[in-house]
């Protein structure tokens, strides 16, 4: 059995909420770096399981049953410029400053069973997910909906002989979403505008995959062909206010069909005693690829004029694939006895298009540009000492990794281009045994020349705020 629970409390960037940092109070904000001011939030998320495994020289049975349960409190003051008298709901007094409030439960199982045999081995298995969804606070998004999803697969892999392996799949998922008609607790022009309506939907579909491995030596490539099945979550079937994290005013679909795409994806290895090479190129076909589509309007009455987001689909075409070079020194030459050096260099590629749709032609909205990226790490086995002694260290290593992203001109608009940079960091640290643990110490910086630059992917790049400059984090970990 095993039980977590995770606590956070942290700010946000406050010009999404319409607070202008003007006539800024500096001795209360300066007052101390760990103040956390408004807007902020606070998320509280439990977590409990258990695991149940029973085997015998027929079969392996497997299942897992789990509960988890969210809730994240969203606050910023009642009134963003000046003084008003509170004019809310008797639910509201208690605390007018909560912006938004979601609490979710989540209740799932999943069973899974093994069959091994000689040359080959069948699996099945289910699972199932219920999960409930209320809000509070004195803005909108989402409505309040109760979700439940259900699915049962079967998959085989064959070894035909040392060579070649054939694996394959077929999956039947169910699922349906319902949500709650949500109404302004303001009029406007004497009407309490209806926000979100009363919805049921019912999704299912068959995916399915199959593919073959092949291992000769020291080289040995994969293939996969797959239908995938995904159904519209509730934001993209009934939101309709500000979503102060992306900076955006988001407006759901309700209309959306499940997304259904069918990928073809592989990957080479080659393994000597000197590299390893990597390659992983996919391609996928989407008949309906769920987004969301910016538009040039600007919301005026809820959203503090942010950019317009639609939830839509269309059919989408997705080309890509990575590339990684690994060499490696170690005690296999003599020159270098306990000392490793390893060096990678890594690529990122990928490209997409929208084949129908009032943006045919254009590429998805935030889509990552070309990357690549070297990184060197030396690694060094400390000398052992007398395992009686309280302090035992193990391992030494420092690094330093270099990412290159290039400019993405690729935009949808009214996106903009966002020029390419180059970010230096370093890592580094130690790991030791004292009386009789293990501890590791880590340090890193990030950004060491404190370059200003733009993440093209992020939704700050919206409102042209640049990535963290150089950070510093420090980390140190014990094994009880």
């Amino acid at each position: 059995m095993n039980v977590s629970e995770v606590n956070s409390y942290g700010g946000f960037f406050a010009n999404a909420h319409g607070l202008e940092p003007r006539r800024v109070d500096e001795n209360l904000h300066d007052k101390s770096s760990r103040d956390i001011l408004d807007p902020k939030q606070k998320v509280n998320h439990l977590k409990t399981s258990l695991d149940f495994d029973k085997w015998n020289s027929f079969c392996t049975f497997s299942s897992t049953l789990a509960y988890q349960h969210n809730r994240r409190e969203e606050f910023s003051p009642y009134v963003s410029h000046g003084y008003m008298p509170l004019n809310c709901p008797e639910t509201f007094l208690e605390n007018p400053d909560t912006e938004y409030l979601y609490e979710k439960d989540v209740l799932s199982a999943n069973f899974k069973m093994v069959f091994p045999f000689e040359s080959f081995v069948l699996k099945t298995g289910s699972d199932i997910e219920f999960q409930n969804n209320e809000i509070g606070g004195r803005c909108f998004i989402i409505p309040e909906y109760q979700s439940v999803k259900a699915g049962v697969f079967l998959s085989s892999d064959y070894t035909l002989n040392e060579i070649w392996r054939l694996q394959g799949g077929l999956r039947y998922d169910f699922g349906g979403i319902k949500t709650m008609e949500y109404r302004d607790w303001f009029a406007s022009e004497g009407q309490y505008v209806l926000r979100a309506e009363n919805l049921q939907r019912t999704f299912n579909d068959f995916t399915f995959s199959c593919g073959v491995i092949m291992r000769r030596g020291r080289f040995s490539a994969k293939l996969n062909l797959g239908k995938g099945f995904r159904m519209p979550i509730a934001k993209e079937l009934a939101s309709n206010g500000v979503n102060y994290h992306n900076f955006s005013y988001e407006v759901g679909n309700k209309d959306l069909k499940s997304e259904k795409s069918y990928q073809l994806d592989g990957e080479i290895d080659y393994v000597s005693r000197l590299f390893t090479v990597t390659l992983t190129p996919f391609a996928g076909w989407f008949s309906n690829y769920i987004f969301l589509n910016p538009t040039p309007s600007f919301d005026r009455f809820y959203g503090n004029g942010n950019q317009i987001y639609n939830y839509t689909q269309c059919r989408v075409l997705r080309l890509g694939g990575e590339a990684e070079i690994k060499f490696v020194l170690d005690n296999r030459y003599s020159v270098f006895g306990k000392s490793k050096i390893e060096i990678i260099l890594s690529g990122e590629y990928l490209k997409s298009r929208q084949l129908s749709g009032e943006k045919k032609g254009y590429s998805l909205p935030f889509s990552p540009p070309e990357t690549c990226g070297l990184e060197t790490v030396y690694t060094r086995n400390l000398k052992k000492t007398s395992e009686n002694k309280r302090y035992n260290p193990k391992e030494f290593f420092v690094g330093l990794s270099l990412k290159k992203a290039f400019r993405q001109e690729e935009i949808v608009p009214p996106e903009n281009p966002t020029s390419g940079y180059s970010v230096l960091n370093f890592n580094g640290g130690f790991s030791f045994l004292f009386l009789g643990r293990s501890v590791e110490f880590n340090v890193g910086i990030n950004n060491i020349f404190n370059t200003v630059y733009y993440n093209h992917t992020s939704y700050y790049r919206l409102i042209n705020v640049p990535e963290q400059g150089r950070n510093l984090t420090i980390s140190l970990l014990f094994n009880i």
